[in-house]
């Protein structure tokens, strides 16, 4: 099961640098949702390695469910396996609408 975090938790889970761009994606792709997807195979060179994915109706995977029990990365060791999500904030939102008008 996904675990619910804050937005702000989720970005602190990445470097400052890609903050912008995470919310733009998630502006770009009119997501409902932000889900992170992590390396947890202790034993493996890309250990902790993260992933952000945009997750709503005009993505790949409509709701953060979706997400469960599936994957990122094509070997073991290479995973990447779904841990938490946020909902995209209003705020993020409106910054895209305002940016179009």
């Amino acid at each position: 099961m996904l675990k619910y975090v804050t937005p702000e938790e989720l970005l602190k889970l990445f470097d400052p640098e890609v903050w912008d761009k995470l919310r733009d994606a998630a502006k770009r792709t009119y997501a409902s949702h932000i889900v992170v997807a992590e390396n947890l195979q202790m034993d493996a060179g890309r250990f902790g390695w993260r992933t952000a994915l945009c997750v709503g109706h005009a993505c790949t995977y409509k709701r953060p469910e979706d997400c469960e029990g599936k994957w990122l990365g094509d070997t073991p060791s290479e995973r990447q396996y779904f841990t938490c999500y946020t909902e995209v904030p209003e705020a993020w939102r409106m910054k895209l609408d305002q940016e179009i008008t």
